[in-house]
């Protein structure tokens, strides 16, 4: 039996609200700081896959499933290719390990944008699959 709070994805808004404060102040520092033109598709990427964050948490159709099947791959792929080969950080063991624990906080995103895509037919208004 699925308890109330699993039912209405509860943590997951939440998780929603802590990626949106985090993307905030990631974002001002990045474009203030240290701006290049892959940043802006940085940006673009990480704004579609925050819209399939909040549209799974919070159940609204945003964009259609085979969008979100594509992306949920696309963005994790993006996100290794943007910290580890665009982004040339000299920051040594320290800024490697801070990146890492970056990435861990971003994996339920990644999550929810497959469960998105793959395994919210109530969402999407359809007949779930088995």
């Amino acid at each position: 039996m699925k308890s109330a709070l699993a039912g209405n994805r509860q943590g997951w808004k939440i998780y929603c609200i802590a990626v949106a404060i985090a993307l905030v102040v990631i974002y001002v520092a990045v474009l203030t700081a240290a701006f290049r033109p892959v940043h802006l598709v940085d940006l673009a990427l990480t704004l579609l896959s925050f819209a399939g964050l909040y549209g799974y948490a919070f159940r609204r159709r945003i964009l259609w499933p085979g969008f979100w099947r594509i992306q949920c791959f696309l963005f994790p792929a993006w996100e290794i290719a943007m910290n580890f080969y665009f982004s040339h950080n000299a920051a040594g063991i320290s800024g490697s390990i801070a990146l890492f624990v970056l990435i861990l906080f971003f994996v339920p995103e990644y999550w929810a944008l497959w469960r998105y895509g793959y395994r919210s037919p109530e969402i999407w208004g359809m007949e779930p699959s088995h």
